[in-house]
């Protein structure tokens, strides 16, 4: 039984996802487990029903990060892996430096407990 809600937690690392995020992954899609293919030999998504939540924490303001950078590692790492692989939804929360050790550490603590109770 494969589980139907997966959550990523990485650091923000050159832009995107920490390289050993992305071996663990190839390892994982090994034997076509994440991406197969039918008679025709079109990608057959093996993680269809599946859906993915993606936190990123990051030394910079994410809404620096998403702007003038555009987010393009994380976003790669959701659409060249995840949602190939067939999860959707993908949702994806970027939590920044500042935040994290400020006083604010509590209430995003706090809200990433309520995105698992709500399982969102």
């Amino acid at each position: 039984m494969l589980a139907e809600h997966i959550v990523f937690i990485y650091p923000l690392w050159l832009g995107g996802p920490p390289a050993l995020l992305k071996a663990f992954m190839e390892q994982v899609a090994r034997n076509q487990f994440l991406l197969g293919e039918n008679k025709r030999g079109f990608p057959l998504k093996k993680m269809k029903w599946r859906s993915a939540r993606i936190l990123v924490t990051m030394g910079m303001p994410p809404l620096i990060y998403r702007t003038i950078f555009g987010a393009h590692g994380v976003k790669s790492f959701n659409s060249g892996i995840l949602r190939l692989a067939g999860f959707s939804p993908v949702r994806t929360s970027y939590f920044g430096g500042s935040d994290i050790v400020s006083p604010n550490t509590g209430r995003i603590i706090e809200q990433v407990r309520d995105m698992g109770r709500k399982a969102v």
